[in-house]
């Protein structure tokens, strides 16, 4: 009569194992780079210096880098915020050539808008921000972007409040 015996994990499998791990972690790095912010690049508005709530407005970005260099072929996104209310337009750009890139966006109520602006280029990614100034009365809900949050039951702040009462 033979006893069986059973054997633990032989060492050779332990050490395959763990190179394959180690592999497979530097597989990961090199796939997937760690993105790179860079702060000395510059965006400017192309457009019209004051936009009007309710209108399609087409916006239009110039990109540079920190030489003064076009950025061309970039993933560029704005979110468009107007400080005080309950606004996210979401939007995407697309190149036109020459570090210049557009989209339409329409603003629903005057005011200072902020829009945060992200560029991305390989693994180079550029943030910053442009303020754009948006006159007019607030749009009927029919002539507002379909992306915008805003609605008149959310908290306004007083230039709006202000806005309301002269427009009844």
């Amino acid at each position: 009569m033979r006893i069986a015996t059973k054997t633990s994990f032989e060492w050779p499998v332990v050490v395959a194992g763990i190179v394959c791990l180690i592999g497979f972690a530097i597989f990961l790095i090199v796939l997937f780079p760690n993105e790179k912010l860079i702060d000395h690049w510059n965006v400017t508005t192309i457009s019209e210096d004051v936009y009007y709530t309710g209108n399609i407005s087409t916006i239009h970005l110039y990109i540079v880098d920190e030489r003064n260099e076009p950025i061309e072929g970039a993933e560029v996104s704005v979110v468009f915020d107007r400080p005080d209310t309950v606004h996210q337009i979401e939007r995407t750009f697309h190149s036109i050539g020459e570090g210049l890139y557009e989209a339409d966006v329409i603003f629903s109520v005057p005011g200072q808008w902020v829009a945060l602006v992200h560029a991305k280029k390989g693994r180079d990614v550029y943030q910053n921000q442009v303020f754009l100034s948006v006159e007019g009365e607030i749009a009927a809900r029919n002539r507002r972007d379909p992306a915008d949050l805003f609605h008149l039951g959310q908290p306004l702040p007083p230039d709006l409040k202000l806005e309301i009462i002269r427009s009844q």
